[in-house]
This record gives C-alpha cells, sequence and structure tokens, in this order.
C-alpha cells in the first residue's frame, strides 16, 4: 500500500510538470521511501548511514526540485547500493572510486553526496571519453543521446583494486523512452506533441518506480536471484522422498 501510495505521488508531481514541458516538477510535498534500506559506509573511523530521502533533500537544494524524485538519482543510489552489496563489505569513503557512464547532473548530485567530500568520481562515457567540468552546462552537451548503455557504473575499492560493475538492463526502460526524451528535451528530430510530453512523464514514473522497488536481479545485468531456501527445502524433500521411494523396494530384497 505504501508503495502505491509513492507512486501516485510521484503521478501527480510528473503529470503536473509535463503540463509546462517540464522535466522536473518542482517542490512538491515530500516523498516518502522508507522502503529503500539505507547506504552504510564508514568516514572518520564511524558508521555513516544515508537515507534516500537525504539523498533527495539534497539533490532538490541542488537542482531547485524540492522533493521530486528523478531517474538520475534514484539509478544512481540503486547502483551504487548494490555495487556496496557485492563488494560484501563496509569500506570508507575516500577509499571508493565511481566510474558512471550516464552524463545527468542529477545522476551526478547524488553520487558526489554518496561519496562525500574524499570520494572520486568520474563520469566515462560507453565510448572511454571522459566528461569533463562536471557542471550541468557541460554534462547536458552529452546527454542528449542517451540510451540505455549509459546506466552504468564501476565501483572500485581502491585499497584492494575490486571492481563491481553495475548495468542496468535494457528490458527495464519503457520502449521509445530515449526517443520521446529527446524530442522532449531537445526537440530531435522535432518538437514533441503534448500527448508525447505527458507519454514521457508517464514513462518516468514507472522508471522511478522499478527502480524504487526491483531487485538487483530485476534491475541489473549478471546479477542471480537468491535461490529461496523454503522452497529449496521443500523441493528437496520432495526429491529424497521420491528417491526413497524407488529404491525402497531393492533395499528390502
Amino acid at each position: 500500500m505504501r508503495v502505491r501510495m509513492i507512486v501516485a505521488l510521484i503521478l501527480l508531481s510528473l503529470f503536473l510538470a509535463s503540463a509546462a514541458w517540464g522535466h522536473a516538477p518542482g517542490d512538491k510535498p515530500p516523498i516518502s521511501f522508507d522502503e529503500i534500506s539505507p547506504i552504510v559506509l564508514r568516514e572518520g573511523g564511524k558508521e555513516v548511514k544515508i537515507c534516500f530521502r537525504d539523498v533527495v533533500y539534497h539533490h532538490g537544494k541542488k537542482m531547485g526540485t524540492g522533493s521530486s524524485v528523478l531517474p538520475g538519482v534514484i539509478f544512481a543510489y540503486r547502483a551504487f547500493q548494490t555495487g556496496l552489496e557485492k563488494l560484501g563489505e563496509t569500506p570508507c569513503r575516500e577509499d571508493l572510486r565511481v566510474k558512471c557512464a550516464l552524463p545527468d547532473y542529477s545522476a551526478v548530485v547524488c553520487l558526489q553526496y554518496l561519496l562525500g567530500d574524499q570520494g572520486r568520481l568520474e563520469v566515462v562515457l560507453p565510448d572511454g571519453a571522459k566528461v569533463e567540468p562536471l557542471s550541468p552546462q557541460n554534462l547536458s552537451r552529452f546527454a542528449r543521446n542517451l540510451g540505455p548503455e549509459h546506466y552504468c557504473l564501476v565501483l572500485t575499492h581502491l585499497p584492494t583494486g575490486r571492481e563491481v560493475e553495475v548495468r542496468v538492463k535494457k528490458e527495464v526502460f519503457p520502449p521509445r523512452y530515449f526517443e520521446l526524451r529527446r524530442m522532449v528535451l531537445y526537440r530531435e528530430p522535432r518538437q514533441a506533441t503534448e500527448q508525447e510530453g505527458q507519454a514521457l512523464a508517464s514513462m518516468e514514473v514507472s522508471l522511478v518506480e522499478k527502480f524504487a522497488k526491483g531487485e538487483p536481479w530485476e534491475l541489473f545485468e549478471g546479477f542471480r536471484q537468491p535461490f529461496p531456501v523454503v522452497e529449496g527445502v521443500i523441493t528437496g524433500g520432495l526429491l529424497l522422498a521420491l528417491a526413497a521411494g524407488l529404491l525402497w523396494p531393492r533395499l528390502r530384497r
């Protein structure tokens, strides 16, 4: 029920934004994402807990979008979180480096907040080109032709050299999402219609919802669903019972 309320609030704010052709809905009442677990890091010998709400409020102050949640923000948060889980430890902030292929200022603001002042963040496009500086104006130059391949993050634990790549599955994105995005935001190859603008807003609602609710194996390449323990026990018990039934007549001879 809470997730449905979250989605309804995002849908309302994005729908209002689409009427004005805006990409960010502006200041709205806080959106609760309490079901998204916090990210835990170490800094100064202590554990630091970063909730998604903290990231949203920081992004809102930086971007002037209030408590709205854009796809770039939640992608960066979930990808970073998933990379940490795969590393299997609670590292220090200064021991982490992130290479992100997404030239999106919302994602950059999120990752900079997560990494802290000592963290290392680079935006490296899929073709290997490094984007500098990480200013909104410069990043927007590279954001015209986004595709699924840009939604990729590589997290490196510098002391050990361990790297984890977190890449979004292509099927996570709604059909025509990137095509409509280019038309609405950049008027390429033509200006979008009002209906197409509203369609993009609805797609972004769907995308935010997927990133908010999805499990790592549903969102990202190379992550396997854990084997359900209960189902495994039941299946194993049935197999053992079947095997015992087949062998019992022979054992009685």
